[in-house]
């Protein structure tokens, strides 16, 4: 009966032999390589575990640091629009009293929410704000000291969005 043949074959986990070295009659000098390419188990044809996670943390940070600059905008960029807004709505405000007389001037103060444009007319489309306006007659020689019997008036408008202060202004006008 064949028996079959036995494989011999010593598994190889890396080591390739060089070359016999010696005295040239055979002796078992052989000197053994590390040689990666001839073996699969240390032939590299991807990535590890761990460089994948460190790469998905990188790129993980990455993205957040992106989202939190963008968030910063937003904020920044809505800031800058309400500012925008109030300084409009103060401009409606001192354009309309420019044309009012002295008595009427004194009776206007008041909140308006909507606001008003030059002509009085509600502006619907800012109701989140809100116009408050104070006229006080003020010393001729002092615009910080009330004097009722003043020919000067000092007029402030303040907008606020929301109960909020966005922006104030004030300015000086004479009978």
């Amino acid at each position: 009966m064949n028996r079959p043949e036995k494989n011999n074959k010593r598994p190889n986990f890396g080591w390739q032999p060089q070359a016999q070295l010696g005295d040239g009659k055979g002796s078992p000098n052989l000197t053994y390589l590390n040689n990666a390419k001839t073996d699969k188990r240390f032939a590299r044809g991807g990535f590890t575990l761990i460089e994948a996670m460190v790469a998905t943390m990188l790129l993980a940070i990455a993205i957040i640091g992106l989202m939190v600059a963008s968030q910063a905008y937003t904020q920044v960029n809505s800031a800058g629009l309400d500012m925008s807004t109030a300084e409009f709505l103060i401009e409606e405000v001192r354009e309309r009293t420019v044309s009012m007389d002295f008595d009427t001037l004194i009776a206007f103060a008041g909140s308006y929410s909507p606001p008003q444009d030059v002509e009085g007319n509600a502006l619907t489309t800012f109701a989140a704000f809100t116009q408050q306006v104070v006229v006080q007659n003020v010393s001729a020689s002092d615009f910080a000291v009330p004097d009722p019997g003043s020919d000067f008036a000092r007029v402030t408008v303040t907008i606020l969005r929301n109960g909020q202060e966005i922006s104030s202004a004030d300015w000086i006008r004479t009978r």
